[in-house]
């Protein structure tokens, strides 16, 4: 072979084996950049996918501790609505046991009230057929200090009138209705009733006044008083009962009516249509016409029988 020809030849094959070389050095480096980018890929993939695997477990956990949380709190408010609603439903019970006590009070008030109403007979009842009888049991009973009126209960001559008639005096005596005076002496009284017994020092026998049941006295129920008002005696003056039982300050039973009750007229009888003493005639509201009170006798008899009976017994041993 030519040597010329061999050489182009073998500088061929040269340039050949170098090219080789080239691209296989080249897709060498190539196949190791590639793997290494690989590597790195994939070594950013396992730190994402372990980051995001933490971020999941925190994510997790976050909402288990949320939920748990929630749970919790949620248990808290249930718990806290039912206590409430406990709380609510029993004062609710309370208050329809309040309701209901108010309503049975006020169907009781009503009930007393519809009894009153009932009770109340306005009636014109005729007191001449009495009154002659009346005033002749009725006393005057003048002292020291004034006058006032009282009536006779026992015919041995027992007086029942006001405490504050004869409270303090130093001279007193009583006029019947015949006009004859007769002295007296104190046998009993009681400041709060606002009553007195006295009797008549005498060995006459008196006609005297019946005491009746003051529990059966009804509001519109016409009464008379008799007494001494302003002087004048054994005046008779007629009225209506205002209110059958009124309670005082000092926790006496008073009848109050319209009868004027006037300087004299204490202590006489308040007297119904049977002629009956139903109360002892004391005192009015200063500055009010029409406004009279009188002892309900029933608060009375105590004292008048126990004290007459006692009087007696020492007297007649």
């Amino acid at each position: 072979m030519d040597p010329k020809i061999k050489k182009g030849v073998e500088e061929n094959i040269v340039i050949i084996l170098a090219v080789i070389a080239i691209l296989f050095c080249s897709i060498f480096y190539m196949q190791y950049s590639t793997y290494r980018r690989i590597g790195l890929l994939s070594e950013q993939l396992s730190g994402s996918v372990a980051e995001m695997n933490q971020k999941i477990n925190d994510t997790k956990k976050s909402l288990e501790d949320s939920d748990a949380l929630l749970q919790q709190n949620l248990g808290s408010q249930i718990d806290a609505v039912t206590e409430s609603l406990n709380k609510t439903k029993k004062e609710s019970q309370q208050q329809i046991q309040a309701l209901s006590g108010q309503l049975t009070e006020s169907q009781q008030q009503i009930g007393d009230l519809e009894s009153k109403l009932k009770n109340i007979k306005v009636s014109s009842s005729d007191f001449s057929s009495i009154v002659k009888d009346v005033v002749k049991s009725v006393v005057t009973i003048k002292t020291n200090k004034g006058q006032g009126s009282g009536f006779i209960v026992d015919q041995e001559g027992y007086i029942v009138t006001n405490y504050h008639v004869i409270s303090g005096v130093t001279n007193a005596g009583v006029f019947t209705y015949d006009g004859t005076l007769y002295p007296i002496k104190l046998v009993a009284y009681d400041t709060i009733l606002d009553i007195a017994i006295l009797r008549m020092i005498t060995d006459r026998s008196f006609e005297v006044l019946s005491l009746g049941d003051s529990r059966d006295v009804n509001t519109g129920e016409r009464v008379i008083a008799v007494g001494n008002p302003a002087g004048f005696e054994f005046s008779v003056t007629e009225g209506i009962v205002s209110s059958a039982e009124r309670e005082g300050i000092n926790g006496v039973t008073y009848i109050q009516t319209d009868v004027p009750i006037n300087p004299g007229n204490s202590g006489g009888p308040l007297v119904d249509a049977n002629g009956d003493v139903i109360g002892v005639n004391t005192l009015k509201i200063s500055g009010l016409e029409g406004i009279g009170f009188a002892v309900a006798i029933n608060g009375a008899k105590y004292i008048i029988t126990n004290s007459i009976e006692e009087d007696k017994g020492g007297a007649n041993p």
